[in-house]
């Protein structure tokens, strides 16, 4: 992965659409929050303009945008850092999802950088941070309580080097 410019939200709910823009701009496609509006018009089933993207619409995009899906390798839910990790070591970047008990974060997972993980628009004013072991262990910890108990949180993992081995299997 190259070092790209990645961007930041400007609102309160473009989280989804950003960490679908830095993605691209992780593996060397450009993007830019303009980006966003292409999106919304993609959606088959269109969201309130004052909420985020749900699961499946994230989802949605990631299969209908070819650069995304061209790197898009799968999905887990609930990971630990030491799957995050083994990912990391793999050459992927990954799509998390983080919560509270109101609302929830999609943001970008980079891997470790030193002795810190890097994330992508995870914290309010920082477009790339770095935080040590302790600290991504807790936001990964994080869940949102249901009526139904603890929502899932799944993670899309991106990869060229394993997009290229699939390809060649077949």
């Amino acid at each position: 992965m190259n070092n790209p410019r990645f961007v930041k939200q400007r609102d309160k709910y473009s989280c989804g659409y950003v960490a679908l823009i830095n993605m691209k701009k992780a593996f060397g496609h450009r993007s830019t929050l303009k980006d966003i509006k292409k999106y919304k018009s993609q959606l088959p089933f269109k969201e309130k303009l004052t909420s985020g993207l749900s699961f499946f619409q994230i989802e949605y995009l990631i299969k209908d945008d070819p650069i995304l899906n061209k790197y898009f390798v799968g999905k887990i839910f609930n990971p630990k850092l030491k799957d995050l990790e083994h990912f990391s070591k793999l050459g992927c970047a990954c799509i998390i999802t983080t919560a509270n008990e109101r609302s929830g974060h999609y943001s970008l997972f980079l891997g470790k950088h030193s002795s810190e993980y890097a994330l992508v628009n995870h914290f309010r004013n920082t477009t790339v941070a770095f935080v040590k072991k302790k600290k991504m262990s807790a936001i990964l910890k994080k869940k949102k309580k249901t009526p139904y108990g603890e929502e899932a949180r799944p993670v899309w993992i991106f990869s060229m080097a394993m997009k290229d081995i699939n390809e060649e299997d077949k």
